[in-house]
């Protein structure tokens, strides 16, 4: 008899062990995969924000070119202005 009280107190205790140990995988499970779900909302995020940035210095490089050329296109149509100026102005002188 006290074999058999004993044999259902460990099996009781096992069960209840089972149970708890069942219950906490399913919680660290859940946990993980939520943790799974933040990492992949940041990983989309910081793509995102890249992309956003390399968008925006691509835009800004471009913009920067197009002003580099008007002021370029600019200084060489001065140049020229400056040049037909000097030939004129040598030529009165040398007349």
């Amino acid at each position: 008899m006290e074999l058999n009280e004993s044999l259902v107190q460990v099996q009781s205790r096992y069960n209840l062990d089972t149970n708890s140990l069942r219950e906490q995988l399913t919680e660290e499970v859940a946990r993980r995969e939520m943790m799974e779900r933040e990492v992949q909302l940041t990983k989309d995020k910081l793509e995102a924000s890249r992309l956003e940035n390399l968008t925006d210095s691509e835009e800004t490089i471009a913009e920067l070119s197009r002003r580099h050329e008007r002021e370029k296109m600019g200084l060489r149509e001065e140049n020229k202005k400056l040049l037909m100026d000097l030939e004129m102005v040598g030529g009165k002188n040398e007349s």
